[in-house]
């Protein structure tokens, strides 16, 4: 199997992305903390000095990790009235799924591995330390088939798998199965041309030895229409963060004095709320509701100064 992939030239090229590029994602861990994406630029910058030309290294900025891939990029173009109607027919199935008893309430842990390298493409694996991650795929599973459709997963045959009834009639897209990964990992590396195998596997394998695990604290999954393929431009459509995550997120802003109560305003408190955990007023949570929320808390919080 070659290891070169058209796309990736195209993207080291610079060349324009195909305007009808539209792949649904629900991802975390995206973009990364600062720490892991300094990490992962310093071992990057080995990489592309160790391979040859061919290899196309990832930007930090590209790396997250897949949840489920509910619309591959390669699936064909969809016009920008059809983008919305499919992300409004997986929002409702997306929002039953958080809601279940298993789904994260809060921040949970991934472990980054050391990367490695398939051929085609190289890696980092990571250990769902709380087993979060496997617990939302187990959710998405169970809504999809309540839904009418079947799930493909891994690498296994996907004849039977199909997307659940509302998508499948419903877009008139003949959009392909969701797939649940039975991995968790990052994309880091495919090439642009085709190298020589044996060398670069050893190259990739040296400058790996070097990687040290990382331990990475990941808040709310989200929902993204991957506008330039393999994550190199995406739009967040919606945040897996529950009303109750967000409820305690602003509470930690407000009783652990991450915005000073001097420079407490709503806005910043909405900015932190998007930037931490993707969640956007009007979208995510009500913008009244947050304001009586904060309000409750600034009165919780004087109650416990007073002697």
């Amino acid at each position: 199997m070659p290891w070169a992939n058209d796309v990736v030239a195209k993207l080291a090229a610079g060349e324009p992305a195909d305007a009808d590029t539209c792949g649904l994602l629900l991802i975390c861990s995206w973009p990364m903390p600062e720490t892991v994406q300094a990490a992962y630029t310093a071992f990057a910058e080995k990489l592309r000095a160790a391979l040859p030309p061919s290899a196309y290294v990832y930007p930090a900025s590209t790396l997250h990790c897949t949840i489920s891939t509910l619309r591959p990029f390669t699936a064909g173009p969809v016009d920008e009235v059809s983008r919305k109607a499919l992300v409004l027919a997986w929002t409702p199935l997306l929002r039953e799924a958080a809601a279940s008893a298993d789904w994260p309430t809060g921040p949970f842990r991934l472990r980054m591995l050391t990367p490695t390298l398939g051929g085609a493409a190289g890696i980092i694996r990571y250990e769902d330390t709380d087993g979060a991650v496997g617990k939302m795929r187990a959710a998405l599973r169970a809504v999809i088939a309540r839904a009418g459709g079947v799930a493909a997963e891994g690498s296994a045959d996907r004849s039977a798998a199909r997307p659940p009834t509302s998508i499948r009639l419903g877009l008139g897209l003949g959009e392909p199965a969701p797939h649940l990964p039975d991995i968790i990992h990052s994309t880091v590396l495919r090439w642009t041309a085709e190298p020589e195998h044996e060398p670069a596997l050893a190259a990739f394998a040296q400058v790996a030895e070097a990687w040290e695990p990382i331990d990475v604290v990941v808040d709310a999954p989200k929902l993204v229409i991957e506008n330039v393929p393999f994550m190199h431009g995406a739009s967040v459509e919606w945040t897996g963060a529950r009303p109750q995550q967000i409820a305690e997120y602003t509470k930690r802003l407000i009783f652990d004095g991450a915005i000073p109560l001097s420079q407490l305003t709503i806005k910043k408190i909405a900015a932190e709320l998007e930037a931490q955990l993707g969640a956007q007023a009007g979208r995510d949570y009500d913008k009244a509701w947050l304001r009586g929320h904060v309000d409750n808390l600034l009165v919780e919080l004087e109650a416990g100064l007073e002697p």
